[in-house]
């Protein structure tokens, strides 16, 4: 049976190393466990719920990953900037630093 203990905010953060808004903002997107009702203006995490996520994410980080190319999308290094990974998805265009071509 899984665990019916309640975290409240400040534990979830210290067991996940996540700020306030982070974990919200995960929620909103749907990659973290939503908080349950315990008052009218208080929230909680089931530990079980927060334990499970925690695997998950360490099982995930310990995986190696191989890269794609798809269409659009960017397979540089993730710990490049965002202006490397742009000019390496975007094709040179005429006048944006391709060749120049005369008109005749």
């Amino acid at each position: 049976m899984p665990s019916t203990t309640i975290l409240r905010l400040p534990d979830v953060r210290t067991r996940t190393g996540l700020s306030r808004s982070t974990i919200y903002q995960r929620i909103a997107e749907g990659h973290f466990p939503k908080p349950i009702s315990i008052g009218l203006r208080a929230v909680g995490w089931l530990e079980s719920e927060i334990e499970e996520w925690l695997k998950l994410r360490i099982e995930k980080s310990r995986q190696p990953t191989i890269a794609v190319a798809t269409s659009g999308r960017c397979v540089a290094d993730r710990h490049a900037g965002p202006m490397k990974r742009i000019a390496q998805t975007v094709p040179p265009q005429a006048g944006m630093g391709g060749k120049r071509t005369t008109q005749s």
